[in-house]
């Protein structure tokens, strides 16, 4: 089965408990989580994320809405072969090293009266800073040093709800518009400049605890 199917089916599975889990909940105004989907991109990351409800003035009960900023440390080693001796493959074990950070601020509404739990849709912007060295052990012709910096918005619809009492977990499917400003430069230092846009589905499949 193809991944974004099985997420989808989550996801639906999840928004029919909506109302369990939203009427179970303790009076929490405050959500800590970390979203494991980052430790698998490229470039990886890892990091936190609090999340606060905006209307809890009204009632601790029927709140709707609520503030998320994720704040992730970029960091990636990648392995490369690089050149074949006599049929043996050489190696850098750290031909390319990726370091920076990132920072998504995000509003949520939720459908039902029990934010911070209960299926949401999101507004959301992101901004990402890294460099990646490249580094070839073989030809420094082929070394360089990468910077990227991009600004992101989009929507994204999930759902969180809460398990033990205190641990949350939430899922997410969305879509991120990017637009990124790439800076090269060689081992001439020669620099390139250069700017694109990127798009892609947006996933969110975070655990933590409230409070």
């Amino acid at each position: 089965m193809n991944f974004f199917k099985k997420i989808i089916i989550i996801l639906f599975i999840t928004f029919n408990f909506s109302n369990v889990f939203s009427q179970n909940r303790s009076n929490s105004l405050n959500v800590i989580s970390s979203n494991i989907a980052y430790y698998f991109e490229k470039p990886s990351g890892f990091g936190v994320s609090y999340e606060r409800i905006l209307d809890q003035y009204r009632s601790n009960n029927i709140s709707q809405f609520s503030f998320k900023l994720s704040c992730y440390r970029i960091l990636d080693i990648e392995k490369e072969n690089q050149y074949t001796y006599r049929g043996v493959n050489i190696s850098n074990d750290e031909a390319k090293k990726i370091s920076g950070f990132s920072i998504e601020p995000s509003f949520k509404f939720y459908f039902g009266w029990g934010s911070p739990f209960g299926t949401y849709f999101s507004i959301l912007g992101s901004y990402s800073n890294y460099e990646e060295v490249y580094t070839d052990i073989i030809d420094i012709n082929n070394n360089y040093i990468s910077k990227y910096s991009s600004l992101g918005r989009g929507i994204l619809l999930g759902h969180q709800f809460v398990i033990s009492k205190s641990i949350s977990i939430e899922l997410g499917l969305g879509y991120l518009v990017e637009n990124i400003k790439l800076e090269t430069t060689d081992y001439q230092n020669l620099t390139i400049n250069s700017n694109r846009i990127d798009d892609g589905l947006k996933i969110n499949s975070s655990i933590g605890f409230m409070f």
